[in-house]
């Protein structure tokens, strides 16, 4: 015949038994759902983050194409919120070439951080854009710039050699938060009638 204690104590480790089971079962369901969730988060957060930097980016360039077909001096300010996670804003052009060259290109990109790391976002302009303050990697900067900086790009249909320069904004100009954007149309050397922007809030 069991002792009273002896049974008090079985029934305290099968309680406890019973309590690490419960807990065990209770974590291998709640685990997964955790990482789902946060995957799900993730996901959502990169895609609100893509879809304002898509506005911030037709913003500047439907402004620039209004302002360049105005001319000179027209000029527009415009607000904009730059989201979190943006690594860098520059321009890339080829306008630099010889101005026989068969296309000249101008681009607007971002570097966004997401979830499965960075990555670049091309924005073409019809028009010609530059902006008012900013680096270029052609004086030697050590900034990150993208991989088609400075490199020649053979167009493979006629052969034609082309190469890019871009020119990286201040970090004043993408941080995050509103933002008060100049965009005014002015003569650029070598390429004429061009539209420079930059952002114009006190500091």
């Amino acid at each position: 015949m069991q002792k009273r204690g002896t049974i008090s104590l079985n029934r305290k480790a099968q309680v406890a038994m019973e309590y690490v089971m419960i807990l065990s079962f209770a974590l291998m369901i709640l685990i997964p759902t955790i990482y789902v969730f946060r995957e799900y988060v993730m996901e959502s957060s990169d895609e609100i983050v893509i879809n304002n930097v898509n506005r911030v980016a037709r913003t500047l360039i439907d402004g620039s194409r209004e302002i360049f077909y105005l001319g000179a001096p027209s000029k527009v300010i415009v607000d904009l919120e730059m989201p979190e996670r943006v690594e860098s804003m520059w321009l890339m052009d080829n306008s630099d070439e010889p101005m026989d060259a068969k296309i000249i290109e101008y681009f607007l990109m971002f570097k966004l951080n997401l979830q499965n790391g960075p990555e670049d976002f091309y924005f073409a302009s019809e028009v010609p854009i530059k902006c008012e303050e900013c680096k270029t990697n052609s004086n030697k900067d050590p900034i990150e710039l993208n991989e088609n900086c400075e490199k020649t790009i053979i167009n493979q249909e006629d052969g034609t050699e082309t190469k890019f320069k871009c020119y990286r904004f201040l970090e004043f100009n993408y941080s995050p938060g509103v933002k008060h954007f100049k965009i005014e149309a002015d003569t650029c050397s070598g390429i004429g009638l061009c539209v420079f922007v930059g952002e114009v809030s006190t500091i």
